[in-house]
């Protein structure tokens, strides 16, 4: 008879329970709406105060790459990855780049999706159909990258249990919750996904403190892990040579200037109460790497002691793989194991529905909405943009099902394409000379080149998609704002 696993029902239990707090929040979401419209369903009537505001920024910018994707990457990389504190530290100064100047402009002229601020500026076709397909593809990338998290997470510290059911716990997982996320999502819209991102955000607090803690004194602490992996893999000391460096740089700028083109982050921009409010809420943030980022920097470094010799895709698991080994070691510390799983499952799920809502919005918006030839009603469009959230979700659970790619990978892919939308912020909103058709001229250029790169790569005729160890995205970029350049010097002549 097969032994029951040691992991198993009391986490379901509490996950259920979590599960089921996150309907009753999407249930109170819908009775608190005001009226079926795109303002009040996507942006909650603007009316975030500092404590939603900060919680639902930090729950959405500290997601599954948090409890995954970091600790697999510092499990690869080793020590040389401690730059990722700093690397999120940036987003929060890239939001200043345009922040205080966006929100006052978006509560007079009545923004809903990000795009709406850009063909603001930008009144041209062109420009709001690149700018949402960039934005959409981000969204859809991120999402992908969440689901993908989730079945991860859940496999890793249930996959025994689901196995001597002969069950996969990974499309479980997948399929379930992501099936839970849009019920809440389309049940209460902002409201709801902003409310259970405030309990996810403190969840994801108190879970990422106790992991690095449980991690620290259930494995000998940080000194003998460094010991261990002196042994086995010393190479995981050796600082990063000219090339690593340059390696490093554009990653700490790609987060830089992309974390902030998150659309559903620029969304809760448009929701707060006014500037006062975001900067208390940002300046809050900035510490935030230091008690998220670091703890989860030590748990890879950890789980490189514990677990030596795992693939690419199976580093991704590791922080799952050290719950179910401190239980093991010292079944005492249960509930904390169930505290962190659930917190972890919390941070997914908080960034998959914002990620998801942001996309209906802007698909609703900027995509469908251009293609009609009336005027449709807001609740019209409220409908279509729920319709949204469940086939896209249909077709991500489909393609999350067999993953064959890591999750730093996505997060890399999806930022190489969002920051292609900056220069529409950064610059648009402060020189007036740059004018559409160059800024269009732009996204396209530096899109086209960071997807050359790629391809160029695949074919074999380069052999990495970063020149010189600079991602793609960021030499697109560079032509991106050396076109945008151009038109405003050539305008400024002309005048």
């Amino acid at each position: 008879m097969m032994e029951e696993p040691l992991i198993g029902g009391e986490l379901l239990i509490g996950l259920g329970a979590y599960l089921v707090i996150l309907l009753g929040i999407g249930v109170c979401g819908n009775k608190a709406r005001k009226e079926k419209s795109l303002s009040d369903f996507y942006l909650a009537g603007r009316s975030f105060g500092f404590a939603v505001l900060f919680l639902t920024l930090y729950a959405s910018q500290y997601s599954g790459n948090t409890f995954m994707a970091f600790p697999g990457k510092t499990y690869r990389m080793g020590i040389g990855y401690i730059y990722s504190v700093a690397m999120m530290m940036s987003i929060i100064l890239g939001y200043l780049l345009f922040a205080p100047r966006l929100v006052p402009l978006s509560r007079s002229r009545g923004y809903v999706t990000p795009t709406d601020a850009i063909t603001d500026r930008f009144p041209h076709a062109g420009v709001r159909t690149v700018s949402a397909l960039l934005l959409c593809w981000g969204l859809i990338n991120y999402v992908l990258a969440q689901l993908i998290a989730m079945g991860k997470a859940v496999d890793g510290m249930l996959g025994p249990w689901f196995e001597a059911r002969g069950l996969n716990g990974y499309l479980i997982a997948v399929v379930f919750l992501a099936f839970m996320m849009v019920v809440y999502e389309t049940l209460g819209g902002m409201r709801a996904v902003a409310w259970t991102d405030a309990l996810q955000g403190i969840l994801l607090i108190v879970g990422l403190g106790l992991i690095a803690f449980l991690a620290v004194t259930q494995f000998g602490g940080i000194g003998q892990s460094m010991q261990t992996i002196q042994s086995h893999s010393p190479e995981k000391f050796i600082p990063p040579d000219a090339a690593g460096c340059r390696d490093m740089l554009s990653s700490i700028f790609l987060l830089f200037l992309g974390g902030p083109m998150y659309p559903h982050a620029l969304q809760r921009l448009y929701a707060s109460k006014d500037v006062r409010t975001l900067k208390r809420s940002l300046g809050t943030m900035v510490f935030l790497p230091l008690l998220s980022t670091l703890p989860v920097f030590l748990l890879g470094l950890v789980a490189l002691a514990q677990f030596p010799g795992l693939t690419a895709g199976e580093s991704d698991t590791v922080t799952t793989l050290l719950l179910a080994r401190m239980v093991e070691v010292q079944p005492a510390i249960y509930l904390g194991v169930l505290v962190v799983f659930v917190a972890a499952i919390a941070a997914i799920m908080s960034t998959a529905d914002s990620a998801l809502l942001s996309l209906s919005s802007i698909f609703t918006q900027d995509l469908y909405r251009p293609t009609l030839k009336t005027e449709p009603t807001q609740h019209h469009l409220y409908r279509v943009g729920k319709g949204v959230s469940w086939v896209t979700m249909g077709i991500l659970v489909w393609v999350a099902s067999d993953p064959d790619f890591t999750l730093w990978r996505l997060l890399e892919l999806k930022f190489e394409m969002l920051i292609q939308v900056l220069p529409a912020f950064a610059i648009g909103l402060y020189s007036k000379r740059l004018t559409s058709n160059w800024l269009l001229a732009g996204m396209c250029s530096g899109t086209l080149v960071s997807i050359g790169l790629y391809f160029l790569a695949g074919i074999g005729v380069t052999g990495s998609p970063k020149p010189w160890n600079i991602h793609a995205g960021m030499w697109g970029l560079l032509i991106n704002v050396s076109i945008c350049w151009l038109g405003i010097v050539l305008n400024s002549r002309k005048s």
